[in-house]
């Protein structure tokens, strides 16, 4: 299910709508379509079926519109717009995170540092009982009777 030419519901800011992602269908006027790859800056994106690759990120935004591919925002910079009720989401670099709460990407954390998500770490893991980045499987957060020697 989810092939090319099935029935789906996206919109809102659901580019998949049902649709095989790992065929790389996304939902476009209600039928699953295979997506199209733009390395083009500029290019239009998103509910028309054209994801962003290389160097530039498709924003995602609530309400359904084509955006264009752009530069991933880096720290410093706003990742989340809001006007009225539409929300447009950009990606940060891959050194960043976007912060829900200020709308801005910060630099990942290193280990040791708290967290709310594994997208914070540098490392990629948010250990959730210590609420801080750690290395996955290390650390002083893994209860000793769970350790084998």
């Amino acid at each position: 299910s989810g092939g090319a030419g099935s029935a789906c519901e996206g919109g809102g800011g659901d580019l998949i709508g049902g649709c095989d992602m790992y065929s790389n269908m996304l939902c476009v006027d209600g039928t699953c379509t295979e997506a199209q790859f733009s390395s083009t800056e500029g290019a239009e994106c998103g509910a028309n079926g054209v994801l962003c690759e290389g160097d530039v990120v498709c924003p995602i935004t609530t309400s359904g519109a084509t955006t264009q591919c752009t530069q991933p925002k880096v720290v410093g910079e706003a990742c989340v717009l809001r006007e009225g009720t539409t929300i447009t989401a950009t990606a940060c670099v891959t050194s960043a995170f976007c912060d829900f709460e200020t709308s801005q990407c910060v630099a990942k954390k290193a280990d040791g540092e708290s967290c709310s998500g594994d997208n914070q770490c540098q490392s990629g893991n948010c250990d959730e009982d210590s609420e801080t980045c750690a290395q996955e499987g290390v650390g002083a957060a893994e209860p000793s009777w769970r350790g084998c020697d």
